[in-house]
């Protein structure tokens, strides 16, 4: 009895033990028949706080595609046999990619002897002859090469008001800067008085569109050493342009910052404090363009540098 009590115990332990050493075995069969889900790591998305460089350089080319590029290419259709014709699609073609490039890119300088050829061979296009003045800039310093192309632009644009004020508005002021260049202060002026009017234009014709207010600052800002003696005419104007709040306030603050670095008096710190205001409230009302931040911190940096001084 004793034995046989013995060897039932002993069964039963082993029992146990098979049982036991099968649930591994029988896990490891389920898991691999189905293999449980894996939970991944879904990739690192960094998304920019606001545009880039080249988010800005798109916007650019397009709006030189609408506004200069396909005009000029339609006039050309009409005008196929003119000596000129050639080089200008050439210009057109390539010349928009590389206005706005950064200065620290190559100049143009495969450009250059056609933007040459184009005024030489007698282009009378407005807009192709700013983009010949544009990539010669890039180039050389040529102010008698402006002052013609500039010359011939001004003269067709005088003939056909219906074409966008912004070409009269680059005309005028790249005028100005090759006169500036020439020492012909006088003549310089009397370009640059025309542009507040043409500003106004510009505001409120099909220069640009209602997207691409951002682009009307960037091409003033552009030419700003240029039109640094109006500033105060369009400081003036800006609050009457049909143009969102935001814009009026950046163009008011750009021009008050202008006034304030050609006041070395009293009012140097009053007018920076305007500029202030003005800036601020343009970036709080449209905080999804950078001017009026990188203006605001450009002030910063000069007053750190000059170790936080007034002017008296």
């Amino acid at each position: 009895m004793p034995g046989n009590f013995l060897l039932n115990r002993l069964a039963l332990l082993s029992l146990f033990s098979l049982s036991l050493s099968a649930v591994p075995i029988l896990e490891a069969q389920e898991m691999a028949a189905d293999p449980p889900a894996i939970e991944t790591v879904p990739p690192i998305q960094i998304v920019a706080a606001t545009r880039t460089f080249r988010d800005v350089e798109k916007e650019q080319r397009l709006w030189w595609e609408r506004v200069m590029v396909a005009p000029a290419l339609a006039r050309l259709e009409k005008r196929s046999d003119a000596p000129w014709a050639a080089d200008a699609r050439k210009l057109l073609a390539d010349a928009p990619y590389i206005v706005f490039a950064e200065p620290w890119q190559d100049k143009p300088t495969e450009l250059q002897p056609i933007a040459r050829r184009v005024v030489d061979g007698g282009c009378d296009d407005p807009a192709i002859l700013i983009l010949a003045v544009f990539i010669d800039d890039k180039c050389d310093i040529d102010w008698k090469f402006a002052e013609r192309a500039t010359s011939a632009a001004l003269k067709t644009l005088e003939a056909d008001l219906g074409m966008p004020a912004v070409l009269s508005f680059f005309s005028h002021t790249l005028a100005a800067q090759a006169n500036v260049r020439g020492l012909y202060q006088k003549k310089s002026l009397e370009s640059l008085e025309k542009i507040p009017a043409i500003i106004i234009r510009m505001a409120s014709d099909s220069s640009y569109l209602p997207n691409e207010e951002e682009l009307f600052i960037r091409h003033l800002y552009l030419v700003n050493g240029t039109l640094n003696p109006i500033a105060g005419k369009i400081l003036a104007l800006a609050p009457q342009l049909p143009l969102p709040d935001w814009v009026q306030q950046t163009l008011i603050g750009c021009c008050e910052q202008t006034i304030a670095r050609e006041n070395e008096g009293a009012d140097y710190e009053k007018h920076l404090d305007l500029v202030r205001t003005a800036l601020a409230q343009a970036w709080k009302l449209n905080r999804s363009c950078p001017l009026a931040a990188s203006r605001m911190i450009s002030i910063g940096a000069s007053n750190s540098a000059d170790g936080g001084t007034k002017r008296t």
